[in-house]
């Protein structure tokens, strides 16, 4: 059954975002999922969305639809694989909504090819006192793109959102956040980390909005890159948009290499330079892994590892 006949899509078609606009016009898969009021799921909810181009070129448009209802807690795991050797693109779109004091753990992992070309739309709109946690990773692929809105608005609302993106190879990835806080007494927390190997290139672009009448507003942003080759690349723009005077805010952004101090402090402790540099990569990306599911946090390791 297709989506458009079990509820209205929570999505104006009135966005500047010409790639939402395109998967509004041709989605046909996804999942709509609806957290009944006071439900707490013990079990993360799996969603899969596996694009195959062996044989033909393919291009997909899934949507997925969650709402959690007043005081319902869950945890999401969405995982997008793109796998062929043909060309294959991928437009996601999800979008979250969470009523009067819901909770939800949301945790996105793209994977991809060479050939593969794989654009995200994270829209994440809160009531009061709700509290959303999310954690997006890019780990192998061509070409990635994410555009992540997030929207307060209601009182005691607070999110907290960490990016992951390891890239090696010609691999490009494009990172875009934008936090709006349009009520008074919101938090929200932006902590992203990248390594960059080989001629890959990484951009992030991070915005926290205040409105007007958002006063007591809390919100932070931080965006560190960690570079392992001269030739990889990061461009990292974080900003403010403040239009009143009672709020604490603050952003920062680094781009370096690893510590060669700290690196020979580990190697004159008997470790190769193989594992020192990974216990290094492993403490510089841990802030972002705190809030991943326990079901998924080892096959996410793995993955680090791997890299």
């Amino acid at each position: 059954q297709k989506l458009s006949k079990i509820a209205p899509i929570p999505i104006t078609t009135q966005t500047n975002n010409s790639f939402q606009v395109l998967n509004h016009a041709f989605y046909l898969d996804g999942a709509h999922l609806i957290l009944p009021k006071n439900a707490i799921i013990q079990e993360p909810i799996i969603i899969v969305h596996v694009t195959e181009s062996d044989s033909d070129p393919v291009m997909t448009h899934p949507r997925n639809i969650i709402i959690a209802e007043e005081n319902s807690k869950a945890s999401v795991i969405e995982l997008y694989l793109n796998k062929g050797n043909k060309i294959s693109f991928s437009n996601t779109l999800s979008h979250i909504t969470l009523k009067k004091g819901a909770e939800i753990k949301h945790f996105f992992l793209q994977r991809g090819t060479r050939e593969s070309l794989q654009i995200t739309h994270l829209n994440i709109e809160q009531a009061q006192n709700s509290h959303y946690t999310g954690t997006f990773m890019t780990a192998d692929g061509g070409i990635n793109r994410a555009s992540v809105n997030i929207e307060l608005n209601e009182k005691n609302a607070e999110c907290q959102f960490y990016a992951l993106a390891t890239l090696k190879d010609h691999q490009k990835t494009d990172v875009a956040f934008t936090v709006k806080h349009n009520k008074p007494s919101c938090k929200s927390q932006i902590i992203t980390r990248s390594v960059v190997q080989a001629e890959a290139r990484n951009s992030f672009t991070g915005k926290i909005v205040v409105q007007k009448n958002a006063t007591k507003t809390e919100a932070s942003l931080e965006s560190k890159s960690l570079l392992l080759s001269e030739k990889a690349e990061v461009n990292t723009r974080p900003q403010l948009e403040i239009y009143n005077y009672d709020i604490q805010c603050s952003h920062g952004a680094t781009v370096g290499f690893l510590d060669a101090e700290a690196l020979f402090y580990l190697r004159s402790r008997g470790l190769c330079e193989k594992v020192a540099k990974q216990l290094l990569i492993n403490g510089f990306i841990h802030p972002t892994l705190q809030a991943i599911p326990t079901n998924a946090l080892k096959y996410v390791e793995n993955l680090i590892h791997e890299y």
